[in-house]
């Protein structure tokens, strides 16, 4: 009997809308790409929510005020229709010219780790707080922020390790996603793992991960199957797609197979390719998802549909 498959996601950095509302998006978002396709567009799927570990309440859909730190600048809409929105706040915004060398140049970190410190603190502040800081969980015990958002997304793969999972995991959830993955060697398989405008391939952050778990990077043994890496050209967190070049791979021989793709995310002409929803409609992925939700055939159907392959053939020369 086949097993019940079902699609994990877990978002990245920035507060997020509530999770039942982010959750219903990123559905959405996928079954754009699935209807452009014309697959099917029955799936389970689930999101891992963590905004809330670093942020005290959720962006509003309610707020009109655009000045409102709880203002959604970026919603979601399919890529058809009409924006009404010019903002974005998007940490790609804050990276631009020289400074785009000073984060993703390897000699400048291994030389002057000091500096990609002061960058991490001060451009990106909620990696740093995953990366060092405590806070207090909710049995009021004092722990580091990045174990209660690891066991967020631990708790729900393992809840269903008896399903085939699909993980999707969009730009700081890749760093959590391979975290954890990691660590559940042994304890449950992923069928397949894609990342999305992931930034493992920045010097910086994958040398952060060697001191914090090994010397070397390596594919996580749990993937069965594959890890895809999407990545758009001008993302520039994804930059360095080609993670195959950085992680070795599993001893499976799985390794990263990295994806070019464009992704369309745009409001009121303002483009951000590293929106998680343009990501999760490309027509590439989509096939991937399409290509994991297919019911699988038996062996007997899959000799049927050989034979007639080859009648089909035999009678066409015919």
């Amino acid at each position: 009997m086949a097993r019940e498959r079902i699609i994990i996601g877990i978002h990245g950095l920035g507060n997020k809308p509530p999770a039942m509302l982010l959750g219903n998006w990123w559905r959405l978002a996928i079954t754009e790409g699935l209807t452009a396709i014309n697959a099917q567009t029955d799936f389970n799927f689930e999101l891992v929510y963590w905004a809330d570990v670093l942020n005290d309440n959720p962006l509003d859909p309610d707020e009109t005020d655009d000045d409102s730190d709880y203002f959604i600048k970026e919603k979601y809409l399919p890529a058809t229709a009409a924006n009404n929105n010019a903002h974005n706040d998007s940490v790609l915004h804050k990276i631009s010219g020289k400074f785009n060398n000073l984060i993703f140049n390897k000699k400048l970190h291994e030389n002057f780790p000091s500096v990609t410190d002061w960058v991490i603190k001060n451009f990106f502040a909620e990696l740093d707080i995953y990366l060092n800081d405590k806070t207090i969980s909710e049995d009021g015990i004092e722990l580091p922020v990045k174990e209660i958002i690891k066991e967020r997304l631990k708790s729900i793969l393992l809840m269903n390790k008896n399903k085939k999972i699909m993980l999707i995991a969009h730009s700081m959830g890749s760093i959590i996603a391979y975290d954890v993955l990691n660590e559940l060697s042994g304890r449950i398989n992923i069928d397949t793992l894609i990342t999305i405008g992931s930034p493992l391939g920045v010097p910086f952050i994958n040398d952060k991960m060697k001191h914090d778990s090994v010397k070397s990077l390596k594919t996580p043994d749990v993937i069965e199957k594959a890890w895809y890496n999407f990545a758009d050209p001008d993302d520039k967190l994804a930059v360095n797609f080609e993670l195959d070049k950085i992680f070795s791979p599993n001893d499976s021989g799985i390794g990263p197979k990295g994806m070019l793709v464009e992704n369309n995310y745009e409001m009121n002409g303002e483009k951000n390719p590293h929106k998680s929803f343009g990501y999760l409609r490309t027509p590439e992925l989509a096939f991937v998802i399409k290509k994991f939700t297919e019911p699988e055939r038996s062996k007997l159907r899959k000799w049927f549909e050989s034979k007639l392959d080859k009648f089909k053939t035999i009678f066409g020369k015919k």
